[in-house]
């Protein structure tokens, strides 16, 4: 459930009317998420966007609960970084890296290609996420401020050997039928394959 909270957070959308919907592109995932949660509400495709599909619920309890923890209707500038029992926080990091978070090949190095990404709107939750990085074992980050047409953009970055180390935070327990987005996880896999056979 700390994955499905931060997916909320990170990816969802709750209304003024208590109403949360979760769109994404993949749908397996969706269907997982939704039987976590013990869900009857269909996965719908979306009417406006290709390719995306809809996950929408309502449980006034949740909303409730997600108000105590700063995620409230338009959220995505003020959102707070919830306090997450520690036996739950690698999890709760997954989902924010599955929502907000990128993993991609840098085409200037041949041997260690892989960089990782985090990006929030909220400055207050980033710098909450790479303290907590920190105390997961990742080095101290720089918060690099990013303009775009929808506002600023607030960035952490991750090199190739740290990328190998989040990958091993993060997915500590997919094993033992942890959620995660199957698309990232095989990219990481990808790009560290590509930096052995160059090394």
């Amino acid at each position: 459930m700390a994955y499905v909270l931060c997916l909320i957070i990170t990816d969802g959308c709750i209304t003024d009317t208590g109403k949360i919907s979760l769109d994404m592109n993949e749908k397996g995932l969706l269907g997982k998420v939704r039987q976590v949660m013990g869900s009857q509400h269909k996965i719908t495709l979306s009417k406006h966007q290709e390719g995306l599909y809809c996950f929408h619920f309502a449980r006034a309890q949740l909303v409730k609960d997600l108000g105590k923890l700063g995620v409230l209707p338009r959220k995505s500038l003020n959102v707070k970084f919830p306090a997450v029992p520690d036996a739950s926080m690698k999890d709760f990091i997954r989902g924010i890296f599955d929502g907000d978070g990128s993993v991609y090949f840098e085409k200037r190095s041949k041997n260690y290609p892989v960089r990782a990404v985090f990006v929030s709107s909220s400055r207050e939750f980033i710098e909450k996420l790479e303290v907590t990085l920190q105390r997961l074992g990742l080095p101290k980050r720089a918060i690099h401020e990013q303009k775009t047409k929808n506002g600023i953009h607030y960035k952490i970055r991750y090199s190739h050997e740290n990328s190998k180390k989040l990958f091993e935070i993060i997915y500590y327990n997919i094993q033992n039928g942890g959620l995660f987005m199957e698309r990232k996880y095989k990219k990481f896999l990808d790009g560290f394959q590509q930096g052995r056979s160059c090394a």
